[in-house]
Parts: C-alpha cells; structure tokens; sequence
C-alpha cells in the first residue's frame, strides 16, 4: 500500500480524522449530558462545583483536540499532495505542540481537585506528544531549508 498520494494510507487518514473531527464536535455538543450522567453515577454526593469544574477542563480539551485534529488534516493534505516538507507543515506541527502542552497545563489543576491515575497519564502523554511534535517540527523546519536550498541548485 502507498503511503502518500492519491488512494493512499494518507488519504484514508484523511477520512478517519474527518471523521474524528465529526465525533469531536458530537461530543462537545453532548458533553454536559455525559458529564451529568458521569457525575450521578462516580460521584453522586459531590457538589456542583466538580460538575463544572470537570466540564470546564472537558470543553477546554476537547477544543484543543479538535484543534490538533484540524491541524493533522493540513499535514495530510500536503502528504496526499506529495509535498510534505512545506512551511505550513512546520506551522501545524507548531500548533500542534502548543495545544498538546495546553492539555497537559489544563489537567494539572485536576490532580488536587479530582485525581486519578487516568489524569496522571493524560497529562504525561500530552507532554510528551508536545516534546515530540516540537522536536518534528524543528526537523521538518531544517528539511524545508534543505529542500529550498536544493530547489534553487541547477
């Protein structure tokens, strides 16, 4: 199976994150409904307060992920178009890094409110992914570089 260009691996990505992109704003749209329901069953004698403390911290990262969603389609798209080291690439990976630690920074709260070995893991991953993606996106800076310097060699 191709991994880029036209009926690829890439192009089904495409389609799955179109799809995540879909189920993300459902999900949001529906988030005080589940939350509610998730309050009555965990936490039943806990005050309101939680309630929209645990909200706030879901639409906040269910906002950012919709972000990094969005931003994943832009780098599949250039993958499709077989031109993946661009500037706008570099940009999304950017993007992507900021939203991955804003993640990490709006569960931290949560550990001394309402914790749980699953925050502990959520913000340790969005850590890392942010690491990762700002380390790929220096890289994918200098392969932009080295493809223009090599685009204006006769």
């Amino acid at each position: 199976m191709r991994i880029t260009g036209e009926k690829s691996l890439s192009s089904f990505m495409k389609i799955f994150i179109n799809s995540l992109i879909l189920i993300a704003f459902v999900s949001l749209l529906l988030l005080p409904f589940i939350t509610e329901y998730y309050m009555k069953i965990v936490y039943y004698n806990e005050s309101s307060k939680i309630y929209y403390f645990i909200l706030f911290c879901l639409y906040l990262s269910g906002s950012l992920s919709v972000v990094i969603l969005i931003q994943l389609k832009r780098i599949f798209n250039s993958l499709k178009l077989l031109d993946p080291f661009v500037s706008s690439n570099v940009s999304s990976l950017s993007i992507i890094s900021k939203c991955c630690f804003f993640i990490s920074l709006i569960y931290i709260p949560k550990l001394f409110i309402l914790n749980s070995l699953m925050t502990v893991a959520i913000i340790f991953v969005f850590v890392i992914a942010s690491i990762f993606t700002l380390i790929l996106s220096e890289v994918f800076n200098q392969a932009v570089i080295y493809k223009k310097e090599n685009d204006y060699t006769i």
